[in-house]
């Protein structure tokens, strides 16, 4: 079953019709009246869509990135590969193969692909900036974002006579279509929020620390944990090395060097400062806490505009089982290797344990 998100929905229907958004949301509350409440919002948007006569889902051909939604088969699509994740070989009980991923985009968004077994000999010669088809792939979720698998039916092409990528989208970039980011405080967090915006004043900041590229051999990337207080709570926030070099206005070399230099002064001078931070909402289940990975970041906003122009979102979080804590509550404990290893600034992650009823797939994070 293909699993069409609300905003998706939304956004076809106004795209389709001549409706308002506030048109479209009234007659969503609407729909769901007449059912007596016996009816999600995903599913009185998708009676709407049906009346007017808009198609949700394109049946055949290719599809753009944006456009590719968890449950498809037999997906066609074309994109610039942004990034190459290592080979791996796994042995399990019951059997044993190979995966390896990459990330492609086109001018709509990015997607990661996932190469299984002989498809992996495909992609082993693959080069950043390769235009890829590929073709009879299928689409899954993990960790709240779509994937597009490939198994023994599906085809890739690298470099295909014909086929351009013009814009493709770059890491760290939205996603067209895609919900634009809303202001939130911090205690307005809720788990697997995305699309969010803090405006907050950094509190503490911790030693960064640096890593080898799992992707890239022999290069170094680098991680930074900060507390954020916007007067409503506070938050752990994870920075990555484009955005940490966004942050403190300096290049990659520059960081590099604070392997061996002192990191005090940095760290002092960051404290006190208000920054924008844009990025996702992550429940730490290990030390039950709300944390927030930032993919993008204003090092210099302007306060009073922001909060003229944004105003915040009256929140009404759904569950807050336990208050805010505070800088003292915070393990500071370094963020372990085995988080390191994909975690990256587009925030592409291993995929978690499948719930799926697909038996012949195999998570990599079982692997």
């Amino acid at each position: 079953m293909v699993s069409i998100p609300f905003d998706y929905m939304k956004e076809k229907i106004l795209k389709n019709s001549d409706l308002t958004e506030e048109t479209l949301s009234a007659k969503i509350k609407q729909k769901m009246n007449e059912l007596s409440g016996l009816i999600s919002k995903e599913g009185a948007a998708h009676i709407i869509a049906n009346e007017l006569g808009i198609k949700l889902i394109e049946a055949n051909g290719d599809v753009k990135i944006k456009d590719v939604l968890a449950g498809m088969k037999g997906v066609n699509t074309a994109g610039e590969v942004q990034r190459i994740y290592e080979f791996r070989e796994f042995q399990k009980e019951t059997r044993s193969g190979k995966v390896q991923s990459v990330l492609i985009s086109d001018e709509t968004g990015i997607i990661r692909v996932v190469c299984w077994n002989d498809q992996t000999e495909k992609i082993k010669n693959l080069k950043e900036g390769d235009i890829i088809k590929i073709t009879s792939a299928y689409a899954k979720e993990n960790n709240e974002r779509v994937e597009l698998h490939l198994n023994d039916n599906s085809a890739l092409v690298i470099n295909p006579p014909g086929v351009t990528i013009d814009n493709a989208r770059k890491i760290g970039q939205q996603q067209e279509g895609s919900a634009e980011y809303k202001r939130k405080t911090i205690k307005g967090l809720e788990p697997n929020d995305s699309n969010v915006e803090l405006l907050a004043t950094i509190v503490d900041v911790y030693d960064i620390r640096f890593f080898d590229s799992k992707q890239k051999p022999n290069e170094k990337n680098f991680v930074l944990n900060v507390m954020l207080d916007d007067g409503e709570g506070i938050v752990r926030t994870v920075l990555w090395s484009d955005t940490i070099t966004k942050l403190l206005s300096k290049t990659k070399e520059e960081m590099l060097a604070y392997q061996s230099n002192n990191f005090n002064e940095v760290k002092h001078d960051l404290l006190g400062k208000i920054i924008l931070v844009k990025g996702r909402a992550n429940m730490n289940v290990s030390f039950n806490r709300m944390e927030f990975v930032c993919r993008d970041v204003d090092p210099n906003p302007d306060p009073k505009k922001e909060l003229k122009e944004a105003p915040v979102e009256e929140q009404v979080p759904k569950e807050q089982p336990k208050p805010q804590q505070t800088v003292t509550d915070v393990d500071p404990k370094p963020v372990p290797e085995k988080d390191l290893e994909f975690s990256t600034a587009d925030e592409v992650e291993e995929p978690k344990k499948n719930t799926s009823d697909d038996d012949d797939i195999i998570d990599i994070e079982d692997i």
